[in-house]
């Protein structure tokens, strides 16, 4: 029988880790993937650009032509031709001769600089230019971004809008990514109504259903709503069932403690789960169980609003992107001054809901509101959770603390 010790919120996690796989990958369209982690690396076909090209509008010359050019004393260049972006040049540039070209248009052979429109003379047939050029200049060389057979994006990589603009470049039409994994997520209270029933009498609205599956898609999987369940082990064990074989991970809320209706922790060992946890050492969401079952991940979470959104937020999110395949688990985690005073003694690990901003060249944070568990105005507001080390407080304004940044800050 697993007993109550409190773990490290660190240990917990690697628990899981040592177990999990990554999820297997998939081709999807490149239109479809902004979010997705790539599965391979992408080599480049072809340089980028594929030839030498003009940053901007104007003339294509030979640098060695210009050289003596003064304003009193211009060099004059016969113009040969006009090339907008999208067509090839006809003539090569020869000694005395300039072609007109337009941004994105290929450099013609000969030339090896270019000017803008506007820094030139004109005259009939003829650009004048007022000083010496160097060889070179305004010139995108072919394959100054990429070059063939380099390495353009590496496995592992999030797929970001600018590396979606650099897939396409690479003609990459349906790059390999890591399937997303479904996350089933079950309520337990027969305390619960759900969101379109009407209150009566010693009963609430299942909020943290909800919560819980924007915090899955946020983390770049895809929530299952699997309901709730009556504090009933027969009836959540079947539920249980249904969450293993058609999920890759199950989240339940609420019977995570040890009361008389805490039905989670019996239930996992019911279907055969290993429970590797019973407990984790942060405050709020010490009530936690963790098991694992043919290699899929199964977490109980409080009931609590505050506690199940801390827990999820340090330990279920991390996993989830694991199985992902991001390489960026956790959190940009930050140092910082707490603005106002915290007046409660930390004998455990205490994480705080926060508001963070960047003022005066340092991150700073406050309280985002009541810290009670229950509580669910504070996590609209939050954008930071504050970690505060066992055995410290009451925290005076001013004093240094570790900053998670979440998301919602916008400076």
């Amino acid at each position: 029988m697993t007993t109550q010790v409190l773990i490290p919120l660190e240990k917990a996690r690697q628990l899981f880790f040592d177990l999990m796989e990554v999820m297997p990958s998939e081709r999807v369209p490149l239109e479809l993937i902004g979010g997705r982690v790539l599965a391979e690396d992408i080599y480049a076909e072809n340089n980028i650009p594929p030839f030498h090209r003009s940053p901007l509008d104007g003339f294509a010359f030979r640098a060695e032509d210009t050289q003596g050019a003064t304003e009193e004393s211009p060099c004059w260049l016969r113009i040969l031709e006009e090339v907008p972006a999208g067509c090839w040049p006809k003539h090569p540039v020869l000694p005395g001769t300039a072609t007109k070209i337009m941004t994105g248009a290929p450099i013609p052979a000969g030339a090896d600089a270019v000017i803008r429109f506007e820094d030139t003379l004109s005259a009939e047939n003829k650009v004048g230019i007022k000083h010496p050029f160097l060889p070179g200049t305004n010139i995108c060389w072919a394959g100054e971004d990429i070059k063939k057979g380099e390495r353009g994006l590496r496995k592992g990589s999030v797929i970001t809008p600018g590396a979606a603009g650099l897939l396409a470049s690479l003609g990459c039409t349906n790059p390999r990514v890591f399937r997303r994994p479904s996350i089933a997520i079950i309520s337990t209270g027969d305390e619960l109504v759900e969101v379109h029933q009407p209150l009566v009498p010693g009963k609430i609205r299942n909020s943290n259903l909800y919560s819980l599956m924007v915090a899955v898609q946020e983390a770049g999987a895809i929530p299952v709503n699997l309901g709730t369940v009556a504090d009933e082990p027969q009836t959540l064990g079947e539920r249980l069932e249904k969450a293993l074989a058609e999920t890759d991970l199950v989240i339940t809320t609420g019977g995570a403690s040890v009361g008389d209706y805490d039905v989670v922790k019996e239930t996992f060992e019911k279907i055969g789960a290993k429970v590797l946890f019973w407990k984790i050492d942060i405050r709020p969401g010490t009530a936690a169980v963790g098991a694992v079952r043919d290699g899929k991940v199964l977490l109980g979470l409080s009931g609590n609003p505050g506690a199940a959104s801390i827990a999820f937020e340090l330990l279920a999110r991390p996993l989830i992107r694991y199985l992902a395949g991001y390489e960026q688990l956790y959190r940009l985690t930050v140092q910082g001054i707490l603005v106002e005073a915290f007046q409660k003694k930390s004998p455990q690990r205490r994480i705080l809901r926060g508001v963070a901003s960047w003022k005066e060249n340092i991150w700073q944070v406050k309280l985002a509101g009541k810290q009670n568990p229950g509580i669910l105005r504070s996590l609209v507001a939050c954008n930071a959770l504050i970690d505060i080390p066992a055995g410290t407080g009451p925290l005076e304004a001013g004093s240094q603390v570790k900053i998670i940044i979440q998301g919602g800050w916008d400076g």
